[in-house]
């Protein structure tokens, strides 16, 4: 189990989460700072989709998936496209939970 702080302007609170079961969405992975939460996510155990606006041709995807185990699942995904966001499923992926994780805003684990 992982310890995640979510800090809000009234309070911070503390979850426990077990990756087991557990997948965790992240877009812009063309930057540096969402590929490495990507790298440590699937380090601790959670299965990844990182999401690249391009992913034909992209060295830093084709680097990311060799430094990942298999949970490590690479996507076309512009968040800024219409279509390509419709197209995607939801909130469920099967059986398995998604967490969302946009780069664009803060998100600090520990």
């Amino acid at each position: 189990n992982y310890l995640i702080d979510i800090e809000t302007q009234r309070k911070a609170t503390r979850y426990t989460i077990s990756p087991l079961g557990k997948a965790v969405l992240i877009t812009g992975c063309e930057s540096p700072l969402a590929r490495a939460l990507a790298k440590y996510l699937d380090d601790l155990g959670f299965t990844v989709f990182a999401g690249f606006k391009k992913l034909q041709d992209s060295d830093d995807a084709i680097a990311l998936k060799e430094t990942s185990s298999g949970r490590l699942k690479l996507l076309q995904l512009n968040v800024t496209s219409e279509v390509e966001v419709s197209g995607w499923p939801g909130p469920r992926y099967g059986t398995v939970f998604l967490y969302y994780a946009l780069c664009a805003v803060a998100v600090r684990l520990i």
